[in-house]
């Protein structure tokens, strides 16, 4: 964590009537990232803390949960986070949103996550979650090209409910299995490319090596110099339709400038073969301004690209 503000500590006493140091104070986490699962509570008991605490923090923005299955990024929207003990345990209080991230299920990979992760349990550090990301799948109807799947994340991190929907009310068993072989296939058989290749779809090669490549983004992202980074695997039989047999698809790396500006750069090696410069500046919580420049060797559109997009976020 970089945090910047300002703290007191002061004399003060715990549940018990003893003497500790109290800490008080507000301050900015500037940058941050937090690895520890909170699904896993504590084995046994910590010993108590020589002081007791009370310090409220903003975080604007470039603070990260990560871990095995999730890398998501986070900011408080109504007023600070407050973290404390007071002499029976660490305690979380307010409510963080998520602004982007990652969520893999079944090493399939949901992106654009938003929601919300409201820390409002009294007794320990349990968070309520209410997230929704998505995914691509190829379409059971080649003409139709790719199907969005939703992914819900609700209830407390430690009894975590997890669903799946689509736009069209694909059955939820189908969807998972269209989750775990790659793409919306008749379970009793094989398509042609995979009985060309001993009966296993390239396709199904595609999210499990994008589950490997997080490994290799938290390696990478523990360097200090880059705030995020972004790698996927090929994409053959993908929904976009090429035969591309590429380990890998798309390369990005992001860095916060300041804590209101962002620039990120990714290139894509798939038959795309993109090249993406970004840069997001969050004018205030409700505005948010991105600029875009996109070059491309594909014949199908202009070789050079920009885009402006001013985004509103409206709560109701």
């Amino acid at each position: 964590m970089r945090f910047t503000g300002k703290i007191d500590v002061v004399n003060g006493r715990d549940p018990f009537g003893g003497e500790r140091p109290l800490i008080t104070g507000h301050g900015t986490v500037t940058k941050g990232e937090l690895t520890l699962d909170l699904s896993k509570p504590p084995t046994s008991s910590s010993e108590p803390l020589p002081f007791l605490y009370t310090v409220n923090v903003d975080l604007p923005g470039n603070f990260f949960y990560r871990n095995l299955d999730a890398e998501v990024e986070l900011e408080t929207v109504d007023g600070p986070l407050t973290f404390k003990n007071e002499g029976n345990g660490d305690l979380a209080l307010g409510t963080l949103e998520v602004r982007s991230g990652k969520y893999y299920v079944m090493t399939r990979e949901f992106r654009n996550l938003q929601g919300t992760i409201s820390f409002n349990n009294p007794d320990r550090i349990d968070p309520d979650v209410n997230v929704v990301g998505e995914t691509q799948i190829p379409a059971p109807n080649t003409q139709e090209g790719s199907r969005t799947v939703y992914l819900a994340l609700t209830d407390r991190v430690s009894r975590l409910k997890v669903r799946v929907y689509d736009d069209v009310g694909t059955p939820p068993n189908d969807l998972w299995k269209a989750l775990a072989f790659g793409q919306f296939v008749p379970m009793s058989g094989v398509s042609t490319e995979a009985a060309a290749t001993g009966g296993v779809d390239p396709s199904v090669a595609v999210p499990i090596s994008n589950y490997l490549f997080q490994n290799v983004e938290r390696w990478i992202g523990s360097s200090g110099f880059i705030d995020t980074i972004d790698l996927r695997g090929g994409t053959g039989g993908a929904a976009d339709g090429s035969k591309s047999t590429s380990a890998l698809s798309v390369v990005g790396v992001g860095k916060y400038v300041t804590p209101q500006f962002y620039f990120k750069y990714s290139k894509d090696f798939s038959a795309k073969a993109e090249q993406e410069i970004s840069a997001d500046y969050r004018v205030t919580r409700h505005l948010l301004l991105k600029g875009q420049q996109i070059r491309s060797t594909d014949p199908a559109r202009p070789p050079q690209e920009y885009n402006l997009d001013l985004k509103i976020r409206l709560e109701y």
